[in-house]
């Protein structure tokens, strides 16, 4: 399994901040920049909620599945994703400072088949720069609506 980090500090009070995580209608898009979502569960938000999104990687469409498997206002949200590839589980922390908001996020991946054991150690840096540019991507989107 391999297991990567990131933090970003967003210039927004938490409450802002943990609800642009958990509007799951349009975070997906701007952090995994899926091109479509439908929802599974009935619910939009919270503890299981659940849907596919669409995703372009290297000109071809692939579906994740993802579903909330924990969630605490204001505090922390993880999600199950499931890929082609692998099994990820994306963990969001969120702790307020003075002005801002540290958002914490912890990637695990578990890659399904062996060969994608190997190509996940391999990438683990090309792996985290695109953690980094989706925590990029959702900074500037709070950041932006303040």
């Amino acid at each position: 399994m391999t297991k990567l980090s990131t933090a970003r500090e967003i210039l927004a009070p938490i409450d802002n901040v943990f609800v642009a995580f958990s509007d799951f209608e349009t975070f997906p898009k701007i952090f995994h920049e899926a091109i479509a979502i439908d929802f599974i569960s009935e619910t939009r938000t919270g503890l299981g909620t659940e849907w596919e999104q669409a995703v372009e990687e290297n000109g071809k469409q692939f579906l994740d599945e993802v579903k909330v498997i924990e969630f605490e206002a204001s505090n922390r949200i993880v999600l199950e994703i499931k890929d082609y590839h692998s099994t990820e589980t994306l963990e969001f922390r969120f702790t307020k400072t003075d002005e801002t908001t540290l958002v914490g996020a912890d990637l695990s991946v578990k890659p399904k088949r062996l060969y994608g054991k190997i190509f996940a150690w391999i990438l683990k840096s090309q792996i985290l720069r695109y953690l980094n540019d989706d925590m990029n991507r959702i900074k500037a989107h709070i950041e932006s609506n303040q």
